[in-house]
């Protein structure tokens, strides 16, 4: 084929794909023309049901209940009473160590407002700060022993274990 008549051919065989492309895409939009396409109504793979309206008031009444199981119980000094016995509950406060002569005064009146067991791994937050079971407090006490409601502090011969703060007491900001 002579040069001259290269593009011309290349302009023929262009033409000619356009030409197959456009009636190839119009070829098979002509039959739908006029026609929606719609999808078959699917089955729903679960079938939901509602509760009845007395299943809902009765959920209702159980999700009030729901709000105590993130409350801590109250912790009483003492589970018995042992009044009967001649037990006489002591109220918090410093407590009194006589030794070499003078009169040694310990703090027991702690604020304990989390303690978190994990394992062999056991943490509280007193008075807001942060310990580790083994360590001492500021006052030079030391927490002997965390449990998931109460601390047990030691200091020379005293031990007690102190309570998980109420949360009322909490939010009061009360000690």
């Amino acid at each position: 084929m002579k040069r001259k008549y290269s593009g011309l051919s290349a302009f023929i065989i262009f033409f000619l794909t356009v030409l197959l492309a456009v009636s190839y895409a119009t070829w098979g939009s002509e039959r739908s023309v006029g026609r929606m396409h719609t999808l078959r109504k699917v089955k729903p793979p679960v079938d939901i049901s509602v509760p009845s309206p007395s299943a809902i008031r009765e959920m209702e009444k159980l999700q009030q209940g729901m709000k105590k199981l993130f409350e801590p119980r109250e912790i009483g000094l003492s589970p018995v009473n042992l009044i009967l016995f001649g037990y006489q509950p002591m109220g918090k406060s410093r407590i009194t160590l006589k030794g070499a002569g003078t009169g040694l005064t310990t703090r027991m009146d702690y604020n304990l407002s989390l303690a978190f067991v994990s394992g062999k791994r056991r943490f509280c937050i007193i008075d807001g700060n942060f310990y580790e079971q083994g360590n001492h407090l500021k006052d030079g006490e030391k927490i002997i022993k965390i449990e998931s409601n109460r601390v047990l502090i030691g200091n020379r011969q005293i031990k007690e274990w102190i309570p998980l703060a109420e949360r009322e007491k909490i939010q009061k900001g009360e000690k």
